[in-house]
Parts: structure tokens; sequence; C-alpha cells
């Protein structure tokens, strides 16, 4: 089977758009549409192993699929599959960070053509202040008052439950689970 880079078929077809696949693929007109336009490549991701993905131009319905909508036909790519795919190249703008805009450079005074409008100086914004440390007061829980009058059998009820969370806070879900069990005597 004949190869093609994606990087040679974006030059010649236009850069794609990842089109997602909510409904049945038969009742998505869209997606119907380009495909009668030959306009479809499908990404076959691989889920296992180290392979790497690879395309194929046209449309293979399946799971672990990634759908590209071309702007113009890719049949002169009919039947080939498609290598070099690096997502970077359809991808939007928001994976890649945005070069910040250049500031535009000021002419010197008395320079300024006429007919153009003075430019306003920038109202001057409140900077933000943190509110200061003396107001903010840290959440502490409140202690739980031993009562003398308190029944020894519920004191260790509470001890005993207490270990079970404390447990649950490291992540031994098990450990708290056989805890719960055996306060509930189910063991």
């Amino acid at each position: 089977m004949k190869t093609a880079r994606l990087s040679q078929i974006i030059s010649e077809c236009g850069k794609p758009e990842v089109h997602l696949v909510l409904v049945d693929p038969k009742k998505d007109r869209t997606l119907q549409a380009a495909v009668k336009g030959h306009r479809v490549m499908t990404l076959k991701q691989n889920l296992k192993g180290t392979q790497t993905d690879r395309g194929e131009v046209g449309f293979d319905p399946g799971r672990s699929r990634q759908y590209l909508i071309f702007p113009k036909s890719l049949k002169s790519f009919e039947g080939r599959s498609v290598v070099g795919i690096r997502y970077e190249l359809f991808t939007e703008a928001a994976v890649q960070p945005k070069a910040k805009p250049k500031a535009q450079k000021q002419s010197p005074r008395g320079t300024r053509k006429p007919g153009k409008p003075k430019r306003q100086a920038p109202e001057k914004r409140a900077k933000h202040e943190p509110p200061p440390k003396d107001k903010i007061i840290p959440f502490q829980p409140e202690k739980e008052e031993v009562t003398e009058d308190e029944d020894p059998k519920v004191s260790a009820l509470k001890a005993q439950v207490r270990r079970a969370m404390s447990a649950l806070k490291q992540g031994k879900q098990v450990a708290a689970f056989n805890l719960l069990q055996k306060i509930v005597g189910d063991q």
C-alpha cells in the first residue's frame, strides 16, 4: 500500500478540522457531505503498545478513530495510508502558546501626521490589593469535648471510626473498610 505524509496532504488540500462524531455517522449530515466530497481522513489511534498512529484516506468507522475533514478533495490520495501524523499540524492554537502582540512604536512629539486623532491616555486601573492578613481567620475544626457522662462504648466506637477515617485519608481504603466491618460486626 502506498503511503503519504500528513504534512504533504495538508499543503495540497488545506488545514483540516477535527470532526467529533456525537451521533450515528449515517445521520451526521456534515460527515456524510464530506464523505461524498472525498474530504474525510480517518486516523486510527493505537491505545496499546508503542505503534504510532496511522491514517487512511476515506471514512472507516470503528473504535479509537478520529476524523479529519479537509477543505479540498483528497481524491488524489485515495487508497493511501497516511504516516507522519503530527497533531500540531492541525490542532487549534490553544495547544500552542500565542505570541504576544508587538507594541507599536510611538512617534516623537511634533511628528504626528495631521488628521490622526491623539491617542488617549489609558485610564488608570485600580490595583487589586489582597485583604489585610489580620482579618483572615483560618479554619480550625472544632474538637469534640469529652463529657464525663459519655458512655465508654460510644467513645470507643468513635475512636475506631476516627481510625477508619484516618486510614481513608492516607489512601488505605481496604484497611478502612475492614475497620468499619469490624465496628459493624460483620466479621
